[in-house]
């Protein structure tokens, strides 16, 4: 994951503790985050597939609010 993912994957946490208005980030933004997010369920060696779907869909979630 690159310092630019990360930075992306805090704004988007922020925003959805209500730590940050929602239109502090980018659509941009959120569109890294997540690709980079999905990266991270693929990557997973100890989660089954039905845990990686299911992450894949809240991050899509996430990523259409």
């Amino acid at each position: 994951m690159t310092f630019i993912e990360s930075i992306c994957i805090a704004k988007v946490y922020a925003v959805a503790l209500g730590l940050s208005p929602r239109n502090s980030i980018t659509k941009e933004e959120k569109n890294m985050a997540a690709f980079a997010l999905k990266r991270v369920a693929d990557q997973s060696p100890c989660w089954t597939q039905h845990q990686r779907e299911m992450y894949k869909l809240l991050v899509d979630i996430v990523k259409d609010i």
